[in-house]
This record gives structure tokens, sequence and C-alpha cells, in this order.
């Protein structure tokens, strides 16, 4: 088995939009809810949803990241997913590789079909153009994981996927 790991770089260009653009409705609506109007509290609570959105956005564009390591911890093989918030670091998701079921790019939406699995996004790109969901179904039952990663570290997955009649992984 080998051992690898992989932490997706951000390209955040759209987030950066975001972020200017709620900072500025929120500077909007502070310097509004300074006038001497009638309802002053619209304005102030405005300002504190816009900037808290700012906030929001930044958080999880920026100060949040993972990495993603395929490791055979107990002689199982396995996907976990650290959050490093900071200099902290957690195991935010352990999955079994013969759990998953197959690997899909990920499309805007979430299909309809595609409503009983339990859904995690573990991305640093706010708006990923280039994303992969992991179909498991475990313990836990159905889980559905939103990933970055590269085709490289894919490959290491594909092993562990239930095969086709050609045998092809379910990719």
């Amino acid at each position: 088995m080998i051992e690898m790991h992989e932490s997706p770089t951000r390209q955040n260009r759209t987030a950066i939009l975001l972020i200017a653009i709620l900072s500025s409705f929120a500077a909007l609506f502070c310097l509004l809810s300074g006038l001497k109007v009638r309802y002053v509290i619209v304005f102030q609570l405005l300002f504190l949803i816009f900037g808290a959105l700012a906030l929001f956005v930044w958080y999880r564009s920026y100060y949040l990241s993972y990495i993603y390591t395929v490791t055979a911890e107990y002689g199982v093989p396995q996907l976990l997913i650290v959050q490093q918030n900071g200099k902290r670091r957690s195991v935010v998701c352990r999955l079994r590789l013969d759990e998953i079921q197959k690997i899909t790019p990920c499309t805007s939406r979430f299909e309809r079909a595609e409503r009983e699995y339990k859904f995690y996004s573990y991305c640093v790109t706010l708006f990923p153009a280039r994303a992969q969901i992991l179909y498991a179904d475990g313990e836990f039952g159905a889980t559905a994981v939103k990933i970055e990663a590269s085709d490289r570290f894919l490959s290491l997955l594909s092993p562990y996927l239930p095969q086709d009649g050609d045998g092809n992984a379910a990719i």
C-alpha cells in the first residue's frame, strides 16, 4: 500500500471578488446606519449580515485547508481528510476505501436521485472547477464526499472501487 498525501491548491479569485462585494455592501450599510432616518435598525442589521457573510467567506476560503491522505492504518486501506485550522489539525473524515462505490466529477448541483446521501464538502476553493464526489456506503450510511484531488491521487483509489463486467473501475 502506497501512502500519499495531497493538499489542494487554492484558486479563489471568485472568493476575493465576493469578499470585496460583501465588504462594500457592509461598509455602505454602516454609513447609512449613521444617518438620521426612521428605520436605522434595518441598515444596522444589513451591515451585520453582510459583514458576517464576508467574514464567513474569508474564513472558508483562506483560513481552512485540507490534506487528503491514503493510508493503511490498522491494516485497512482508508482515505483520511485532515482539516488544518491555523496550526491546529483534526481528522474530519475517515473513509474506508472498500466502502467507496463510485467517483464522479462534480456537477454544479447535487442530483435529486442522490439526496439520500449525506453530503460533505472538503474543498479549499469556494467554487471549484475541478472536483470529484466520492460515493460511499458504510457503517454510517450513504455518504457523498466532495474533494479536489489530482488524477494521480485518484488513481490510488481506483483499485478499491467496484469493477464492472469489463474490469473497469467505477470512476
